[in-house]
C-alpha cells in the first residue's frame, strides 16, 4: 500500500512539473515591443524562476529591456509595476553578460529587420536620460533635470558626463550636498581632471560649508593634479591664512612669488602677513617690493605709510 502511495506521489509531482510549461521568452519580447509591458513582465517573472530559462542569458537580457521600458514609459498603468526599474535593468543586463560569457552579443531587430545590439540600446537609453535632463534644465526644472542626469550615471557609471551635469544642476539649485556627492565621485573615483570641478568643490567646502580644512585638502589634491596652476597655489595660501597657519602660508607665498616675481599682489599679501604677525621691518620690505613692481599699488602704499606713521 505504501509503495502505491509513493508511486502516486511521483506521478503527481511529475505531472505538476510537466504542467509547468517553459515560459516563452521570445513572446515576452514581442509583447514588450508592442507596448504590452504587463504581459511581458508576467512572462519574464516566470522565466527567471523556471528551471529551463532562469540561467539563460537571453531571459535576463529581455528582462533588462523590459525594466528599461518600465522606467521610460509614460503609461501610468505600468509606471508602478516595479520599484527602481532602471537599476534592476542594468543588473539584469550584467547578469545576462555573466551567464553568456563568450557569446557574440545580445540583440533584437528593428521594424525593418536590422539588428540592434544591447550596446546600442544602452547608448540610446543613456542619450534619452541625458536629453531629458538638458530639456528640464532649459525649462528651469532643476530637480527633474538632476533626476535624469543621475539616471545617466546608472546606465553608464564610468562616464563622467552625467556626474558633471548632475553636480552643476545641483549647485545651481543650491543643493550643495548633491553637488558634492557627484563632484567627489568624479575626482576621487573616476580620476576626473577638471579644473572647474575642483574649483566648485573648494568653493562649496570653503565658502558655503565654511570648512577651510576640507577646502585645503581639496586644494592640495588639485595642486597635485595641476602642479603648474598658480590659482590653486594662491587658494592654498588663502586657506592657510584662514586657518591661522601663518608660517605655512608664508612659505607658500614665497614659493608663489618666486614663480610670479611680477605679481605685486602676492608681495603685498606677504607684507600683510608679516604686518599681522608683528614683524614690521619684514612687512615694510614686502610692501616696498610690491611698489617696485607696481608703483601705483594703492594698498601697499597706504599700509607702508601707516607703518611709517
Amino acid at each position: 500500500m505504501k509503495r502505491i502511495i509513493v508511486l502516486m506521489l511521483v506521478v503527481l509531482v511529475a505531472g505538476y512539473s510537466y504542467g509547468q510549461k517553459k515560459p516563452k521568452i521570445n513572446q515576452a519580447e514581442k509583447a514588450r515591443s508592442e507596448g504590452n509591458l504587463g504581459e511581458a513582465k508576467n512572462i519574464l517573472d516566470e522565466a527567471i524562476e523556471h528551471e529551463k530559462t532562469k540561467d539563460d542569458g537571453k531571459t535576463w537580457y529581455y528582462r533588462g529591456l523590459l525594466l528599461a521600458s518600465l522606467d521610460t514609459t509614460s503609461n501610468p498603468e505600468y509606471q508602478s509595476l516595479v520599484d527602481d526599474p532602471l537599476r534592476k535593468a542594468m543588473e539584469s543586463f550584467a547578469k545576462a553578460d555573466d551567464l553568456e560569457k563568450g557569446n557574440s552579443g545580445f540583440y533584437t531587430t528593428d521594424a525593418i529587420g536590422l539588428p540592434v545590439t544591447k550596446e546600442q540600446q544602452i547608448e540610446t537609453l543613456w542619450s534619452y536620460y541625458l536629453n531629458k535632463g538638458v530639456e528640464n534644465y532649459q525649462n528651469d526644472e532643476n530637480s527633474e533635470a538632476y533626476k535624469y542626469f543621475e539616471k545617466t550615471t546608472v546606465v553608464k557609471p564610468q562616464d563622467t558626463t552625467g556626474y558633471i551635469y548632475a553636480g552643476s544642476v545641483a549647485q545651481a539649485g543650491k543643493e550643495y550636498d548633491k553637488a558634492l556627492k557627484n563632484y567627489y565621485h568624479l575626482i576621487n573615483d573616476l580620476d576626473y581632471k577638471g579644473r572647474d570641478t575642483f574649483y566648485s568643490v573648494i568653493y562649496i567646502e570653503g565658502v558655503v560649508n565654511e570648512d577651510s580644512e576640507k577646502a585645503l585638502e581639496v586644494i592640495r589634491k588639485a595642486k597635485t593634479v595641476f602642479p603648474g596652476d598658480r590659482d590653486f597655489a594662491k587658494s592654498e595660501i588663502s586657506a592657510l591664512v584662514k586657518l591661522g597657519r601663518q608660517e605655512e602660508a608664508q612659505k607658500e607665498l614665497e614659493t608663489a612669488i618666486a614663480a610670479e616675481p611680477d605679481n605685486a599682489n602676492l608681495r603685498y599679501t606677504l607684507g600683510v602677513m608679516y604686518d599681522e604677525t608683528g614683524n614690521p621691518d619684514k612687512a615694510k620690505e614686502a610692501y616696498m617690493s610690491s611698489l617696485e613692481v607696481d608703483p601705483d599699488y594703492l594698498n601697499a602704499r597706504f599700509n607702508l605709510a601707516v607703518l611709517y606713521y
